[in-house]
């Protein structure tokens, strides 16, 4: 964060509480004066304790998130901010609902018809809300991690190239990326490519969730390989070779196999047991390693 961002974040708190301090005083001044109707206090009342703990509870949220991403790591600060959010809102929802002069009987009188309008009326808003707390409670994954979510909701076009071109025999299709956020109603991704999608909890409840937070992961790569030499001596040089790449964690399990033989060229596939959560690193890597194996059998040979 720039000092011009600290600057403005200051300045906005600085104006919010302002602007809370003048309700405050305009408020005692009237109310101490009884220049203040009583249904006209309520609503003053109601008004007031809303907008001072929503700005209190997002402050705290953003505290909570801070001093446990440093004291617990990203993963947990992420969800003890998330929490307190669910927590703070029930009980800011039960102080309005007092201060409205709500109490036990009549939310029991009305629930019935009340809750089957508001339901209806927020089915959606609601199922968020639930999911949040689902994905909150079972953990599935945390703020921090790294996952590939997969759904139905949400269709991806990808483009279609010919088989030797791909290094995967399997393509996952979805959205890669880290959880920034667990809200009420939507989730924070920061995909690799950049933006930040914003994905409905009761959309993510129902994805397939692929954890990619891992330390080493199998890569596989293709290579179409000029015959320079006999298939054995080819097979066992890119596997020395691929042996000693430096993202190589297990050299023991470098496999090299033939997928297809041409006139004039080999297709292999080379996998092997590289370090890291991302694959494309190793991947660039191997074809190098791959790529310069084959240009020095070529120079032997010439």
């Amino acid at each position: 964060m720039t000092s011009y961002q600290n600057r403005l974040g200051l300045y906005l708190l600085v104006v919010i509480i302002i602007v809370i301090a003048l309700m405050l005083l305009t408020w005692a001044v009237f109310y101490l004066a009884n220049l203040i109707p009583t249904k006209f206090e309520l609503i003053f009342n109601v008004i007031l304790a809303a907008g001072v703990g929503v700005v209190v509870i997002t402050v705290l949220v953003r505290e909570i998130r801070r001093a446990g991403t440093r004291l617990f790591g990203e993963r947990t600060g992420g969800m003890l901010s998330s929490a307190f959010r669910y927590f703070a809102y029930v009980v800011l929802a039960l102080i309005i609902l007092s201060l409205a002069g709500v109490n036990g009987t009549s939310l029991l009188i009305g629930g019935t018809f009340a809750g089957l309008v508001v339901g209806l009326a927020s089915q959606t808003v609601l199922s968020n809300v639930f999911a949040g707390l689902l994905l909150l409670t079972s953990r599935p994954f945390g703020v921090g991690d790294r996952v590939t979510l997969t759904t139905w909701q949400y269709g991806i076009v990808v483009p279609s190239y010919p088989p030797k071109f791909f290094s995967d025999d399997r393509l996952i299709v979805g959205f890669t990326g880290i959880v920034r956020d667990i809200g009420l109603i939507y989730s924070d991704l920061a995909l690799d490519e950049g933006p930040t999608i914003k994905i409905p909890n009761g959309v993510l409840i129902q994805a397939a969730i692929i954890s990619q937070r891992v330390e080493k992961r199998t890569v596989s790569v293709r290579y179409q390989a000029p015959k320079i030499s006999g298939l054995k001596v080819l097979l066992n040089s890119v596997k020395e070779a691929v042996a000693n790449d430096q993202w190589v964690v297990d050299p023991s399990s470098v496999r090299v196999y033939v997928q297809n033989i041409m006139p004039e060229y080999y297709l292999i596939l080379v996998q092997a047991t590289c370090k890291g959560d991302i694959e494309e690193p190793p991947r660039t890597s191997l074809y190098i390693t791959i790529d310069e194996c084959i240009q020095r059998m070529s120079i032997k040979r010439g």
